[in-house]
């Protein structure tokens, strides 16, 4: 999380077109990583039995929250109104508020000896 972090903080400061690439790339790479991750947790944390429910449940937030990202146009170009790029940054601070958030939530689950399944 912590590289996520810091390509959100290199992409608010920085404005050069190779740095936003490389955030960018190493953005994608962190994502499929919290993914993958984030997917193997959800099944390890189910009940037995309930894994098609949850599992749909797990995508339909992903999904659903993919949906909600593309109000952060609008909000761009409402903050852009008053100053150059400001929107952006507006929406780059917003994603590293939001990450520390679901870091510090994540770190709350625990998962029981009853949930965890061997391979």
């Amino acid at each position: 999380m912590r590289l996520v972090r810091a390509m959100f903080v290199m992409l608010l400061v920085l404005h050069d077109y190779v740095y936003i690439l490389i955030a960018g790339g190493l953005l994608g790479i962190a994502n499929g990583g919290f993914m993958s991750v984030s997917w193997a947790m959800a099944t390890d944390l189910v009940p037995d039995g309930e894994e098609a429910r949850y599992l749909g449940l797990t995508n339909f937030a992903t999904a659903g929250a993919s949906a909600l990202a593309t109000i952060a146009g609008p909000v761009i170009d409402l903050v852009n109104r008053y100053t150059d790029n400001l929107g952006y940054q507006v929406v780059f601070v917003a994603c590293i508020v939001l990450l520390v958030i679901s870091s510090l939530l994540v770190l709350k689950i625990r998962i029981s000896d009853t949930t965890r399944r061997v391979s």
